[in-house]
C-alpha cells in the first residue's frame, strides 16, 4: 500500500514554524545591525534597539522548539536508547515522548497564568512599553506547537514510522539525523 503525500494545508502547516523561525532570526540580524550601526555615532544609540533583541530572542527559543522536536534536534538520551533492543528503544521513545509533552504542558499552562496576571497588572517592557502579554506569547505557542509535535511523533513510534524508536530493523537501519525530517 502507498503512503499518501499529505496535501497542500498540511505542507503549509507542518512548515510554518521554520518560516516563523526563519522571520525571527532575520529581525534579530536587522536589530543587532541597527543597534552596532548607531551605537558607532556617540550620542545617537537607540535604547529600544536591546528591548526588541531581548523580545526577538525569547521568541526565537520558543517557535525554535517546535522545529526542534519536528526534525528530532530536542534535547534526549538517543545514544543511550540506540544501545537498547528494538523494543526497548520503542518503550524509551514513547517515554521520552509522553514525559517531555507534560513538561510542555505544565509550561503552557503556567504560562498562561502568568500571561494573565501581566493584563491585570498591565504589566509592560521598561522602553516600548509593551504589555508582557505579548512579550510572552511566543513561550506558550512554542509550548502548544511543540505538544503538537510531539503528539505527532507519539503516533510515528506507536505506527513504527520513526526509524529511531522502530522496532523494524530495516526501519532503523535508516536512522534518522537531526538535519531529516521523519516521515
Amino acid at each position: 500500500m502507498e503512503e499518501r503525500k499529505p496535501g497542500a494545508i498540511l505542507r503549509f502547516l507542518g512548515g510554518i514554524d521554520h518560516f516563523v523561525t526563519t522571520l525571527i532570526v532575520v529581525a534579530i540580524t536587522l536589530d543587532v545591525f541597527l543597534q552596532v550601526a548607531t551605537r558607532v555615532l556617540p550620542g545617537n544609540a537607540i535604547s529600544w534597539t536591546n528591548e526588541v533583541g531581548e523580545l526577538l530572542l525569547g521568541a526565537l527559543i520558543w517557535f525554535g522548539l517546535s522545529s526542534a522536536v519536528r526534525q528530532d534536534c530536542h534535547i534526549g538520551f538517543d545514544l543511550a536508547v540506540r544501545r537498547l533492543p528494538p523494543r526497548g528503544r520503542k518503550t524509551m521513545g514513547l517515554i521520552n515522548n509522553a514525559l517531555f509533552i507534560v513538561y510542555l504542558a505544565v509550561m503552557a499552562w503556567l504560562t498562561w497564568g502568568l500571561m494573565q496576571r501581566y493584563v491585570r497588572f498591565n504589566s509592560a517592557t521598561p522602553i516600548l512599553r509593551i504589555n508582557y502579554y505579548w512579550a510572552r506569547l511566543p513561550m506558550l505557542i512554542g509550548c502548544l506547537a511543540g505538544i503538537v509535535r510531539l503528539l505527532i511523533r507519539q503516533y510515528l513510534v506507536l505506527k513504527n514510522r520513526f526509524t529511531m524508536y522502530a522496532v523494524d530493523a530495516e526501519a532503523a537501519a535508516g536512522g534518522e539525523t537531526c538535519a531529516q525530517t521523519p516521515s
